[in-house]
């Protein structure tokens, strides 16, 4: 059943690779614009591999004969992008500290004038802090698992 399930993946088209990275990116422009879920930074840095999917997937459908190789790449891009989404994923649920200035760590403002100005000029969005969840797992999780899912994908259609 599953040598069967490896045959029909190996069968999706080379359409499926920018569909897949321009999905995730509607997703997640939308959960930002329409719903107004501010991302912190990570998420903001979780976008630009699937960016890149994109951008890749859309070589692969001008130049077919690339596909061989740029598939390898898109591998290697959603390796990145499931690193940085279960780096993030982590912070959120206390398994280690954020980056300086994207979770609760942040250093103590001393002057008022300066803490005013902080606030005027930029929108806090914490990192250990999930904005959005469904079923315990936050948008960070589920770019986890968009990642895998996609890394196992490209490189199962790279083995055609």
């Amino acid at each position: 059943m599953i040598k069967k399930l490896f045959e029909q993946i190996k069968n999706i088209p080379l359409w499926a690779v920018p569909l897949y990275g321009v999905v995730v990116l509607i997703i997640s422009y939308t959960f930002e614009y329409g719903f107004g879920y501010l991302p912190c930074q990570l998420c903001v840095w979780q976008r630009f591999p699937w960016f890149g999917i994109a951008i890749i997937g859309s070589i692969i459908l001008i130049y077919p004969h690339t596909a061989k190789y740029l598939l390898k790449f898109c591998v290697l891009i959603m390796i990145i992008s499931l690193g940085l989404a279960v780096f993030n994923t982590g912070i959120e649920y206390g398994f280690w500290a954020g980056l300086d200035g994207c979770s609760s760590n942040t250093e103590l403002v001393t002057q008022t004038s300066a803490l005013l100005n902080s606030l005027e000029n930029e929108a806090i969005i914490r990192c250990d802090e999930p904005v959005w969840t469904l079923f315990g797992i936050s948008m960070a999780g589920y770019n986890a698992l968009l990642s895998l899912d996609a890394l196992i994908l490209f490189y199962l259609m790279d083995k055609k």
